[in-house]
């Protein structure tokens, strides 16, 4: 059974690329939707959890950051490898630290914003 977490969306997704796995709206608002058909229907159950856990962590990068942007490597690469999956099974992929500090410029922002208000 899969339950929706506060800002998040379990969703089928019939219109986006073949192996997308979620998609975060940095842009319209702070909504993220997880493609829960295809992660059950691309891995195992065994695996369904941590890849659903990566998935979830790379969606929250982009909502923290208010950018829609990807790294070369690790959790926020655009589109894992078959190593980044075997990787995630053994420990979790890591961000670099331009991802970091996108994080603190998107949260210093987001301060900025409400400060004003």
């Amino acid at each position: 059974m899969w339950k929706c977490l506060s800002g998040a969306q379990w969703v089928t997704q019939l219109g986006s690329p073949p192996g997308v796995l979620a998609s975060a709206k940095v842009f319209d608002g702070t909504r993220v939707e997880i493609y829960t058909d295809r992660i059950k229907n691309m891995f195992s159950e065994n695996k369904v959890a941590v890849v659903l856990g990566h998935v979830m962590a790379h969606e929250i990068v982009h909502i923290l950051q208010s950018l829609d942007r990807h790294s070369e490597e690790g959790l926020m690469l655009s589109k894992w490898r078959p190593e980044d999956y075997e990787q995630m099974r053994r420990t979790p992929l890591t961000m670099t630290a331009d991802d970091v500090r996108f994080i603190h410029d998107g949260l210093s922002t987001r301060r900025k914003l409400v400060v004003s208000k």
